[in-house]
């Protein structure tokens, strides 16, 4: 009985050094934050092998019989949606995304953004999302909008683009917890009060959403929130089909509308006015 009950006291002793030895290194390694080096590392992988992403040229992504115009009489955005990109030149048609009824589209040939104008009564104008866009440009310039769904993406060509990157934990995003990375483009566009969140599956690192927020003025803020679902592997790429955007400007919501891309095609001939909005 004695003996018994000193191998009880030494073993609860044995057990309680370990757990002061071992658990400083098991509480580390729950609660270490990755980088963000690390984390953008393995959300490439998720996408596909380096040599699967260096192998696409170019992508168009569209609803199901989507017929895309290259150059519409009006420059605007096609009935349906459709993305067209290659290396870092983007076109982003969205249909019917604001309140007034306008489609929206954006282009950026690697050297010039451009979004499309409509005409009232002779006079130029833009949607509310259009504006909200083009206050910080290099939502396009730096191939955040969109996502994996263009070549152009912007952790693509991080080292290139040279962005600030924060890693900021794991955050929880209508229920479930996500990987937060803020993103901070090298050159700044708009008045410098844009923020971007970007947020990636804790498992998988798939890119899920990204968030871009506005503070307008002291009483009012504007949210573009992106959304990236249902994933399927096309030419060894990992890449979402269902495409959902959503435009708050103050307490209004003036869009909040979700496609399903059928068509995901690589290398492509394109036409020379893909890229060209006049």
């Amino acid at each position: 009985m004695k003996s018994g009950h000193l191998l009880l006291k030494n073993a609860t002793w044995f057990g309680a050094l370990i757990v002061v030895i071992c658990g400083p290194i098991l509480l580390t390694s729950a609660t270490q934050k990755i980088t963000p080096l690390e984390l953008v590392k393995r959300h490439l992988a998720s996408i596909g092998t380096p040599q699967a992403r260096a192998a696409i040229r170019n992508r168009i992504v569209a609803e199901p019989a989507t017929e895309i115009p290259w150059a519409t009489p009006d420059n605007g955005a096609a009935r349906n949606a459709f993305f067209v990109s290659e290396g870092k030149s983007i076109r982003l048609s969205l249909p019917f995304s604001a309140r007034n009824g306008l489609g929206d589209a954006f282009v950026f040939d690697d050297k010039i953004f451009r979004s499309a104008l409509r005409y009232d009564s002779f006079a130029p104008i833009r949607s509310d999302l259009s504006n909200f866009v083009t206050s910080y440009d290099e939502i396009i310039k730096d191939g955040l909008m969109g996502g994996t769904l263009t070549t152009a993406w912007a952790l693509l060509d991080s080292a290139g683009r040279r962005p600030r990157l924060e890693y900021n934990g794991l955050k929880q995003r209508g229920g479930k917890e996500y990987h937060e990375l803020r993103y901070l483009a090298r050159k700044r566009g708009g008045d410098g009060r844009m923020r971007v969140l970007m947020y990636f599956e804790p498992k998988t690192f798939r890119h899920v959403q990204t968030e871009y927020y506005r503070a307008a003025f002291p009483t009012q803020s504007n949210t573009l929130t992106e959304e990236f679902s249902d994933f399927v592997v096309v030419d060894g790429l990992t890449l979402p089909r269902t495409y959902k955007w959503r435009f708050i400007l103050g307490n209004s919501v003036i869009c909040d509308r979700s496609v399903t891309f059928e068509r995901i095609q690589h290398d492509q001939q394109l036409d020379p006015k893909t890229f060209v909005i006049k």
